[in-house]
């Protein structure tokens, strides 16, 4: 006798996902090409929390990689990340630390940091950090962010942050920045309606990344898509 659920998922099921995952290769194949013969550029989203020390290894590398290629980087700050009330969330992140040091070292970076701050301490950051996206710059505060969290020791106050801040864009950061919040707000919002949850997430072509992670598999998507460095 047969069974009903075998024969749909052998019959029915599989042939269907099977399509559908050859449409998505196929799809993913032909964008790039259809781009670049209508002048358009592809994209690259990149989400990530000032305060994960992965972040700091992962938003500097992703931006050094896509500088040559014909492609435009879209870095998203977030606040909230991970599992709601996670029991074990103080493990993590003494892990995040330490594994973070051992990854950082393997590249010829470094954490130096000796705790990470808090997601309440570094909220601010992101939202100012938003607050650069209007002009299209906020790459370079956030690096240099990025830079002062996690290569010093040095408090993480508004008036450390703020010198950061000046030097990126060569004036202070704006003093309501409620309305930056809240499109911090959407970007976690936009993390999660995508399908993914935690920092630093890249997001390649329909293709989720733990991008401190994957750093060489990103690279080799970009080139499977047809998005080689320029010469």
């Amino acid at each position: 006798m047969t069974n009903p659920i075998t024969d749909y998922v052998g019959k029915a099921l599989l042939p269907r996902t099977i399509l559908k995952i050859d449409h998505i290769k196929m799809k993913n194949r032909m964008v790039p090409t259809l781009e670049r013969a209508l002048g358009l550029v592809g994209k690259v989203e990149l989400y990530f929390a000032f305060d994960d020390p992965y972040a700091a290894i992962a938003v500097p590398k992703i931006f050094k990689m896509l500088t040559n290629r014909d492609v435009e980087p879209a870095f998203y700050p977030i606040v909230r990340r991970g599992i709601e009330n996670d029991p074990d969330l103080d493990k993590r992140r003494a892990y995040a630390m330490e594994d973070a040091r051992r990854l950082a070292a393997s590249l010829g970076m470094e954490i130096i940091r000796k705790e990470a701050p808090t997601s309440e301490e570094t909220a601010f950051v992101a939202a100012w950090a938003e607050a650069g996206r209007e002009d299209g710059d906020e790459y370079f505060f956030i690096e240099k962010a990025l830079s002062y969290i996690w290569k010093s020791n040095d408090a993480i106050n508004r008036e450390n942050i703020t010198e950061v801040y000046l030097d990126a864009f060569d004036q202070d950061p704006p003093d309501d920045f409620s309305v930056y919040e809240a499109r911090v707000r959407k970007n976690e919002k936009r993390l999660v309606k995508k399908g993914h949850w935690e920092s630093p997430a890249a997001l390649v072509y329909g293709q989720w990344y733990f991008a401190h992670e994957r750093l060489d598999q990103i690279a080799e998507r970009l080139d499977y898509l047809g998005r080689r460095a320029w010469k």
